[in-house]
């Protein structure tokens, strides 16, 4: 899936140690995420 491997890589290389630990919704044609994140800082 495009998408989620986008999500990932955008997650891994922007936030670094920050992550969501679960996305419960997307909304707004994909460019909204409700859910939960986690930060090791």
């Amino acid at each position: 899936m495009t998408t989620a491997r986008r999500l990932q890589k955008f997650t891994r290389e922007e936030f670094g140690h920050e992550r969501f630990t679960a996305i419960e919704e997307v909304e707004n044609g994909g460019l909204d995420l409700v859910g939960t994140f986690h930060s090791d800082a």
